[in-house]
């Protein structure tokens, strides 16, 4: 009985012990696994769903020199991110890229896509027809649900992207456009 008293007084020592243990080492993997901005495109859909791993593993099948990774998010993960800010590429509903000022460019970037032109002179690309229900990517992303009726969506270059003067983010979006 004695025994149990003793560990009953050191528990919530043993607790907070294995708590920071764990925060401490999740903290070291994600520093040794997590490749540098450098070294990866980032994605970010803001839509219904996205089967994010999918996307990824099927753009890292052919990636640009120098690159060793392919990251691809929807904006749910953004919240627990700071990332967002320079992602390299956006998927966007028409209904929020005014949501997004200063974001995006593309003035110097083309893709053989509808284009269209913001009012800040950012450059962002149609991949969905909220009305005919057609574009790229729905083998990996659903662009509409019961609660979020079809709209147009576009693709956008990051403005703080740092693959924007390497060609990486004009190669993945290339890619992008020839996925069904």
């Amino acid at each position: 009985m004695q025994f149990l008293k003793n560990i009953g007084s050191i528990f919530h020592r043993l607790v907070l012990c294995a708590l920071l243990s764990a925060i401490f080492w999740g903290w070291v993997f994600s520093l040794a696994m997590d490749v540098k901005p450098e070294k990866k495109v980032t994605l970010y859909a803001d839509c219904p769903a996205i089967d994010d791993i999918a996307l990824a593993e099927k753009l890292e099948e052919d990636l640009p020199e120098g690159i060793k990774a392919m990251e691809v998010h929807s904006f749910d993960y953004a919240m627990f991110s700071q990332d967002i800010v320079s992602s390299d590429l956006y998927i966007l509903p028409a209904s929020k890229l005014a949501s997004y000022p200063d974001a995006f460019t593309g003035s110097e970037m083309t893709l053989d896509a509808e284009a269209l032109t913001l009012e800040d002179g950012a450059v962002v690309y149609k991949i969905y027809d909220g009305q005919t229900r057609s574009g790229i990517l729905t083998d990996y992303i659903a662009y509409w649900d019961a609660d979020t009726p079809p709209e147009d969506y576009y693709l956008a270059y990051g403005l703080n992207s740092v693959h924007l003067s390497d060609g990486a983010a004009q190669f993945i979006a290339e890619q992008l456009l020839q996925l069904p």
